[in-house]
């Protein structure tokens, strides 16, 4: 006979036939009426044998089969390094952690709730021995699972382990060098294209070459009695032009993205006509008493 694994023993009974017979049992603890058997799991042997009056022996045999307990699940999971996402419940069954890039393996720890069950702990490479499993940057899927006492209960734990990436890996791996220089006097045209990183301030020099031509003229002319200081008044105007050549050289060194360091160089010219108005003058020229004052005047 079978039975649950919640039965822990029974008690056999045998009824004689006749009343003169006896009864024995074995394989259990008991009085001649009953035998009381704590059950293993699994098989447990009972023989009661039945002695008639005249001495004839008969035995019967009854196997009472226990079962294993169907209970698979934990009672608690932790990790050698990080902490699980939730916390831990018999009842949950996934979970999450985070680990340092320094951390190359975790050991998970799983305590059954029933003695009689097995654990085993794998990852994608297999079976961890020990249950200590090797993690590679990134997630890694830690499956824990727990085998009940009968042999077809199963219950599976599992814990996501994400291990940090190093700085330099979060990084593109591709590298840019190149160097450019570059020289002229006019239009530059670069061979990449270059983004100053700060405002050039450029050097300037300047040669300005000046030619001015002033015309003025002038005519006064006092003709009178004189009196004891005759004053010979006269005003002068003038329209100068003035042509101005500069030479400006200019130089700048850009700082540019890339390490790219052009050096440019370039001279412009420029010529300039400047016309400006020039403020008459008025002067005084001062004649002795009884002479008189002529004075036509072109000044250049």
């Amino acid at each position: 006979m079978s039975v649950a694994n919640a039965v822990s023993s029974v008690i056999l009974t045998g009824t004689k036939s006749q009343a003169n017979a006896s009864v024995a049992y074995s394989g259990c603890a008991g009085t001649p009426a009953a035998c009381a058997l704590v059950l293993a799991v699994g098989a447990n042997r009972i023989t009661t044998t039945v002695t008639a009056q005249d001495g004839t022996k008969k035995a019967y045999v009854v196997i009472v089969t226990r079962a294993g307990s169907n209970n698979a699940n934990l009672s608690g999971l932790a990790l050698s390094t990080g902490t699980l996402t939730p916390a831990f419940a018999s009842g949950t069954t996934s979970y999450a952690a985070s680990v340092a890039k320094a951390v190359a393996s975790v050991t998970i720890t799983g305590t059954k709730s029933q003695a009689n069950a097995s654990v085993v702990v794998a990852n994608a490479s297999g079976v961890c021995a020990s249950n200590k499993c090797t993690l590679i940057t990134g997630p890694n899927r830690i499956t824990t699972t727990v085998t009940a006492q009968d042999g077809v209960t199963k219950k599976a734990y599992v814990v996501v382990v994400t291990r940090a990436a190093a700085k330099a890996e979060e990084l593109s791996e591709l590298e840019t060098s190149a160097e450019v220089t570059a020289t002229a006097t006019s239009a530059v045209t670069p061979t990449a294209t270059v983004t100053p990183t700060a405002t050039m301030t450029p050097t300037v020099g300047l040669t300005p070459t000046v030619t001015s031509t002033v015309v003025m003229s002038s005519t006064a002319i006092v003709t009178e009695t004189p009196t004891p200081m005759d004053v010979l008044t006269a005003t002068e105007t003038a329209t100068p032009t003035v042509t101005m050549t500069l030479t400006v050289n200019v130089s700048a060194t850009p700082t540019a993205t890339a390490d790219l360091t052009p050096t440019v160089v370039q001279t412009v010219t420029l010529t300039a006509t400047v016309t400006a108005a020039v403020t008459p003058v008025a002067f005084e020229i001062a004649a002795p008493p009884g002479v008189s004052l002529y004075l036509p005047m072109m000044m250049k």
